[in-house]
C-alpha cells in the first residue's frame, strides 16, 4: 500500500482522529507495533465476527484506514 492509495482514507480519518488514535498506539510506535495493533483490532471488530453490528462495521472501516499509517510513514508523508 502506498501513501497515494491511502490518501482518500487519510482525509476521512483525520477529521475525527489520527491514525495513531485509531490504532491505539503512540506516535513513537515501531512499524511492528503498528502492525500488531492493526491486526488485533481488525480481528476484534471484523464484520464476520460481529454480524449485524453496525458500530463494529464502522470501527472496522476506521481501523482499516489506520493500516495506511505504515505506508504513510514509510513514504515520508507527514502523519499528524
Amino acid at each position: 500500500m502506498t501513501a497515494e492509495e491511502c490518501d482518500k482514507g487519510w482525509v476521512v480519518v483525520v477529521r475525527s482522529k489520527s491514525y495513531y488514535d485509531v490504532l491505539q498506539v503512540t506516535r513513537s510506535a515501531t512499524d511492528d507495533q503498528i502492525k500488531r495493533a492493526y491486526r488485533k483490532l481488525a480481528l476484534k471488530y471484523h464484520p464476520d465476527k460481529n454480524p449485524n453490528d453496525e458500530e463494529a462495521t464502522k470501527k472496522f472501516a476506521e481501523i482499516s484506514n489506520g493500516a495506511c499509517l505504515r505506508a504513510l510513514r514509510r513514504d515520508g508523508v507527514g502523519v499528524s
